[in-house]
């Protein structure tokens, strides 16, 4: 049985899909008789903590030393290593040797701003000179997306040789048994992602200010917590459309079934360029309609919803608002939407960590 180590900074119950991606990959090697793995983490997962999650007892802010200096020998026993995040990333390349990394494999979810920060800290810790280690000596490098993999080469010059970087686009899984509701008075309207303000809210806010002047009635359910919970509050709070908007703050990603199975819409503006966008996929999974801009990785992950919006006119309220609306009134919107596939990322994920334990180049 081959022992592989998880290694993720985000985990549950962080909603991001970076933890998201983390989780759907531990369960899917945990149901393998071939391997037994074991996820490394940080102080935030320590209510979940078993004997296969190992949780950093330092707060999560101690990362550039926390994880090495708790955990080196199970990166030394195990015989492949999953680092699935930056945190993840850097630390392989400040404490990793070239033999470990010869056995990893690392995972670029999105943008690493630290890349190109000029911070005096980051600088100390040796950042982006570890993080390109850890790149350079790795087996494989996976991207979620080809958009984020032609990110890193223009933005970060990180160029990967064709067998070491790999594209595998994520996808979703749950065996929850999905019980829609029959009759909706309203439109209801769900956002799900870890709250920050370029995820587009103030605009989204807007957005549906215009769609209750057009005469829209609606919910607008905000799932997700973050720094920015507060300052949103106040932004609601100050709208007149308060009584159709809630805030609901973190929630247990096993309670995300009920949120999406009573929803009809996805929405999330995000102006972040986002390297994927496995949110939609999620809500597609659970007959949700998902509505996003065609940008960056977003465009990507719509090629395998059958029935979604993506909107053309960045940021422009007015285009935006009747787009929506018009989607919302078409006649056939009552079928719910699906997507193409799901789990596959760690099927592909599988091959490549086969390849790594066989030696294959």
């Amino acid at each position: 049985m081959k022992k592989i180590i998880l290694f993720s900074h985000e985990y549950p119950p962080c909603l991001g899909g970076v933890g998201t991606i983390a989780e759907q990959v531990k369960n899917y090697f945990e149901n393998n008789d071939k391997y037994e793995v074991k996820v490394i983490t940080s102080s935030r997962s320590l209510k979940y903590k078993t004997h296969n999650l190992l949780c950093s007892f330092f707060p999560s802010q101690c990362w550039p030393f926390s994880y090495y200096l708790e955990y080196r020998k199970e990166f030394l026993a195990s015989d492949l290593i999953i680092c699935n995040d930056p945190a993840a990333i850097y630390t392989a390349g400040m404490f990793f040797s070239e033999e470990i990394l010869s056995k990893t494999i690392c995972c670029i979810h999105g943008e690493e701003k630290y890349l190109t920060s000029t911070k005096l800290l980051l600088r100390l810790i040796a950042f982006k000179k570890s993080f390109l280690k850890a790149i350079n000596y790795s087996a494989k490098v996976i991207f979620v997306s080809s958009y984020i993999q032609e990110y890193y080469a223009t933005h970060y010059g990180i160029y990967t040789a064709e067998r070491k970087g790999v594209v595998i686009n994520p996808g979703v899984y749950s065996e929850t048994v999905i019980v829609r509701p029959t009759i909706k008075k309203k439109n209801r309207f769900i956002t799900v992602c870890r709250l920050h303000k370029d995820k587009g809210f103030i605009h989204m806010l807007k957005v549906f200010e215009y769609m209750d002047k057009m005469g829209l009635e609606f919910e607008w359910i905000i799932v997700g917590g973050g720094a920015y919970f507060d300052e949103l509050s106040q932004l609601i709070d100050s709208s007149y459309i308060k009584p159709y908007v809630s805030l609901t703050g973190s929630v247990e990603r096993t309670d995300l079934s009920h949120y999406y199975s009573s929803s009809e819409f996805c929405i999330l503006l995000s102006e972040l360029n986002e390297s994927y966008g496995l949110s939609y996929l999620e809500a597609a999974h659970f007959g949700v309609k998902p509505i996003g801009y065609n940008r960056c990785g977003v465009r990507d992950v719509f090629n395998y919803i059958t029935k979604g919006l993506l909107l053309y006119n960045y940021k422009d309220i007015e285009e935006n608002a009747k787009d929506i609306l018009s989607f919302v009134n078409k006649k056939n919107n009552g079928n719910a939407t699906s997507c193409r596939f799901a789990s596959d990322f760690s099927k592909d994920l599988e091959l490549l960590l086969v390849d790594v334990l066989n030696g294959v180049n």
